[in-house]
């Protein structure tokens, strides 16, 4: 099979609309990019990760406590801030639709 090509001329709206699309992808992705001299790198990524960092050493923090301290009424708040931050990390159950 063989395809024919034809060359159909664009409307001018239509290579406004596709000039329009093409600066606001490089809008998008300009805001979603933290340039520096020697490094370029994405801003979510960056905020991801940390988020990921502070929450795990807060975790650490509250099992070591746990660990070292004798008193129940001490424990209790390490228990309660470590279980905060799971139910942070943990996603929330949901019902699965076949």
């Amino acid at each position: 099979m063989t395809e024919e090509k034809t060359d159909i001329p664009n409307s001018p709206s239509l290579v406004k609309l596709e000039m329009e699309h093409k600066i606001e992808m490089e809008n998008n992705e300009q805001e979603n990019t933290w340039r520096s001299l020697c490094l370029v790198v994405n801003k979510n990524a960056v905020q991801f990760f940390v988020q990921v960092g502070i929450i795990f050493l807060v975790m650490c923090f509250a099992v070591f406590k746990l660990i070292t301290n004798e008193s129940c009424e001490v424990q209790t708040t390490y228990m309660s801030l470590l279980t905060l931050c799971i139910g942070i990390i943990a996603p929330q159950p949901t019902f699965k639709k076949k």
